[in-house]
């Protein structure tokens, strides 16, 4: 989803926190009341065009910011899944734009046995079974999961699941991995949301809310990535060395301290916390906290996440925090924590943090980038020789046809040779792999596109 081993600084920060806001957002908005009309049926409410019979009526409006202007009917199909006693709805549709194409449903048919392994995966590490039966809408790119009248989905969302009916959207883009953990996380949600429900029925109100955040996104991220992953901890140790102040740095050491609603402190701390307590505490730890938590927290018994914890660990709350500022030294600071020899590195004039994603020649002559103009909000990739004075190039920007989206901060698109640069792209036809010859000058030609889900392809 994003970038591994690259520099963080606090702006870019503000770039990953607007997705985790939105989506948050989205969780909380009310459904939309077409959901309860008895009749109308599933494709018809994800269907763009329905709208139109309606316009801000009974379903979210189209609103600025939507990144692309046209709008095309799904022919909305689904398939009943059964996974061991867990039941879904597949939702697909035919992504073929001639009669003679041989893959019409070829995202759900490479989709299918993903998501039933996951969910294997996900009732072994939740020991729960799923009771109600969801819908998993599956979109075949990312522009087409925008279109979405389910949920409100803004530029950088890559999945969602409601916390109030069973259904959830993920899009296929073509780019595996990335597809695989985003189901994986959002399968996750769908999991919590249901033990959460099932558990606390006797409560008579879900505390769902009174669970910290970075405990709920942070498993997802544990679950998804099976542990932590060198991203992971890439990103805080960025944020312990690049910490505004020791204050910062000891609310890290805090276990309880939930920190502020960023992607670093939700997402990969929290990911980092669910790993210490499997850890430390026994595989199995953060299932317990989240059965007690969804029976209990808010009570007499448990009346505070904090309380919910340390009563499964059986450790008070400030042996619980010592442990774990050990655990993080350890696995985050330890071994990084000598200045580094700036004097080996070499400084690029030109190259700002707003670039999410590079890519180098094997010989270090070209520096390709992707990058984002702040004033705009525009993304390009740009190229550069960086044997003598570095001028950069644009090889290409987004919001046009040819290239509706770069992906910026979520894959990454960009490789280069000595003589040959790619990237990937998202078009009015799908995702593109663009493929261009290097001139010893540093233009570009040869430039040559390929549809990959046509090659059969994923």
């Amino acid at each position: 989803m994003r970038n591994q081993g690259v520099f963080f600084s606090k702006r870019r920060f503000v770039y990953q926190i607007l997705p985790f806001l939105t989506l948050w957002m989205s969780l909380l908005a009310p459904r939309s009341a077409l959901a309860q009309i008895p009749g109308l049926g599933m494709g018809w409410l994800l269907n763009p065009e329905g709208s139109r019979l309606f316009p801000q009526a009974v379903i979210y409006p189209r609103h600025p910011g939507k990144p692309d202007l046209r709008w095309k009917a799904f022919d909305w199909n689904f398939r009943e899944m059964h996974v061991g006693p867990a039941t879904y709805r597949l939702f697909f549709y035919d992504v073929s734009e001639h009669p003679s194409d041989p893959l019409p449903y070829w995202t759900a048919e490479y989709a299918a046995p993903i998501i039933e392994l996951q969910i294997r995966e996900l009732a072994r590490d939740f020991r729960f079974w799923p009771k109600d039966r969801f819908s998993y809408l599956l979109f075949s790119s990312y522009r087409e999961f925008q279109q979405a009248n389910v949920f409100f989905i803004e530029e950088g969302v890559q999945g969602v699941t409601s916390t109030q009916e069973p259904t959830m959207a993920i899009p296929y883009w073509g780019e595996r991995e990335t597809f695989r953990h985003i189901s994986h996380h959002e399968l996750v949600h769908q999991f919590q949301v249901q033990k959460i429900g099932e558990y606390s029925k006797e409560l008579g109100d879900s505390p769902e809310y009174l669970i910290p955040l970075w405990f709920i996104e942070g498993m997802a991220e544990y679950y998804s990535l099976r542990g932590v992953d060198a991203e992971a901890r890439t990103m805080l140790r960025d944020l312990w060395f690049h910490a505004d102040d020791e204050e910062s740095q000891s609310k890290l050491l805090d276990f309880f301290d939930p920190g502020p609603l960023d992607f670093q402190h939700v997402y990969k701390l929290g990911q980092l916390k669910n790993a210490f307590l499997e850890e430390r505490f026994g595989k199995g730890t953060i299932q317990r906290v989240l059965e007690e938590a969804s029976q209990h927290l808010g009570t007499k018994k448990s009346p505070t996440f904090s309380s919910v914890v340390t009563s499964i660990t059986e450790k008070k709350a400030d042996e619980v925090s010592k442990q774990w500022a050990d655990y993080f030294k350890t696995k985050i600071v330890q071994g990084f924590d000598k200045a580094s020899d700036l004097g080996l590195f070499q400084s690029i004039p030109g190259i700002t943090d707003t670039i999410d994603h590079y890519a180098i020649s094997p010989r270090g002559k070209w520096l390709l980038t992707r990058e984002v103009d702040p004033l705009t909000g525009g993304v390009s990739i740009q190229m550069g020789s960086m044997e003598g004075p570095y001028r950069k190039n644009e090889i290409i920007h987004d919001r046009q046809d040819s290239a509706v989206s770069l992906y910026f901060f979520q894959v990454p698109s960009l490789a280069i040779s000595d003589n040959q640069l790619a990237f990937m792209a998202l078009t009015a036809r799908g995702p593109e792999l663009e493929l261009r010859s290097i001139l010893p000058d540093g233009s570009t030609t040869n430039q040559s596109r390929v549809q990959l889900h046509q090659k059969g392809l994923t």
